[in-house]
């Protein structure tokens, strides 16, 4: 690295720190501080025109700091001025104001260093007089331009501080405009919502109205249907009931027509006995009034004013159900019950139970399992009896339409 120290006319010196030294870059440099024409100093204090020799004869001396001398117009005056201006020696370098830096520490680009070496002392010459006028000119004009320069960079600083103050605020406004909008915006939003779900919940409920209206209309149908078809079966029972009494009255009268002729030969004990049955044939059948009272010892006397033996149905220990009408299949399972009066249209199954049907319609089958008893008291059943080997079916004045069926 080699380092170019230029005297420019108006006597400032300029430093440039150059890799590489050619004519080239030499001139490059000489145009940066405004010539072209400039006397290389040698390191024996010589001067010689600038050339390739002279610029490789100073190279080739091992110096590190090549001294130029710009000189305009004309030859700059004898070696012996130039070696008095110019000292290469290390008082020179001390009294310089240039900053030289080191070796090791220069930067490895160009770096421009301006400053005023000081005069050697002695009396000026009028040359130097108006070098240092131009030069205190040049200061006080400088100085007027930085002036002015900080002037309009203040005034240029203040007029953005202000169009940036202004812009900030415009742009505050505006943000706070679009932020309102947006909570106005976001509160109908939430109004509409909001309205929308009380609508929806009201549309819903007058659904649901409407649907428990129509489920209360079709419960009420369907009650009315089932009273309907309640009446319209017990209609249909008590006709088929009093169809069967008719049968059975008409039965008895053409049965008792038959045999009026071959009891005319009959003892009058044997009348006697037989006109106690027939009385009592239209007292159940409610075709008669109810027989005389019978003295006792008499032969026309029923058997049932004789002492009968104990029996199940009068030890049940059950109290007496009824009347009630039964429409479902009935099932009993260990127990014991009397039912009076009851209107069953459905089957009864028994398993190890006891049941009284007493003046009892049973429409449906009786089924009998394990050791079950059942006990018809004037009653009617128009259904089968289907019972195993260890059950009991008694009918007690009663009326059965259907079969006794033993199951094995």
């Amino acid at each position: 690295m080699v380092v170019l120290k230029i005297r420019a006319a108006d006597g400032q010196f300029f430093r440039f720190r150059v890799e590489e030294c050619t004519l080239d870059v030499v001139r490059e440099k000489l145009e940066a501080v405004g010539s072209q024409n400039a006397w290389l100093v040698l390191s024996d204090g010589s001067r010689r025109p600038l050339s390739d020799a002279a610029l490789q004869a100073a190279l080739d001396s091992g110096a590190e700091v090549l001294k130029m001398e710009v000189c305009d117009g004309s030859p700059c005056g004898s070696p012996s001025s130039a070696s008095e201006s110019i000292d290469c020696g290390p008082a020179a370098s001390t009294a310089s104001t240039d900053l030289q830096l080191e070796p090791d520490t220069a930067p490895s680009a160009p770096v421009l260093d301006v400053a005023m070496e000081q005069e050697p002392q002695g009396s000026p010459s009028p040359q130097d007089d108006q070098r240092h006028l131009q030069h205190v000119d040049a200061e006080h004009e400088q100085q007027i331009w930085q002036s002015h320069v900080m002037g309009h960079v203040y005034q240029h600083q203040h007029a953005i501080h202000q169009h940036v103050a202004q812009q900030q605020q415009t742009v505050q406004q505006a943000i706070h405009e679009q932020v309102a909008q947006h909570r106005r915006a976001l509160h109908q939003q939430q109004q509409q919502a909001q309205e929308a779900v009380r609508e929806h919940v009201a549309q819903h409920w007058q659904a649901i109205q409407r649907h428990q209206q129509a489920m209360r209309e079709h419960v009420a149908q369907q009650h009315q249907a089932v009273r309907e078809h309640v009446a319209q079966h017990h209609q249909a029972v008590r006709e088929h009931i009093a169809r069967q009494q008719q049968a059975v009255r008409e039965h008895v009268q053409q049965h008792l027509q038959q045999t009026a002729a071959g009891l005319q030969n009959l003892p009058q004990q044997l009348r006697g006995i037989h006109q106690h049955w027939q009385n009592h044939l239209q007292q159940h059948l409610g075709t008669g009034p109810l027989p005389p009272p019978q003295a006792a010892g008499d032969l026309n006397a029923s058997p049932e004013g004789a002492a009968s033996p104990a029996h199940w149905a009068d030890a049940i220990g059950c109290a007496a159900e009824g009347p009630l009408m039964h429409t479902s299949p009935l099932y009993l399972d260990g127990q014991r019950r009397h039912l009076t009066r009851w209107m069953l249209t459905g089957s009864i199954h028994l398993n190890n139970s006891d049941l009284i049907l007493e003046d009892s319609m049973v429409t449906g089958s009786l089924h009998l399992n394990g050791h079950s008893r059942v006990l018809l008291k004037r009653g009617m059943l128009t259904g089968s009896v289907i019972r195993s080997a260890d059950s009991t079916f008694e009918n007690r004045q009663g009326m059965l339409t259907g079969q006794v069926v033993s199951a094995h």
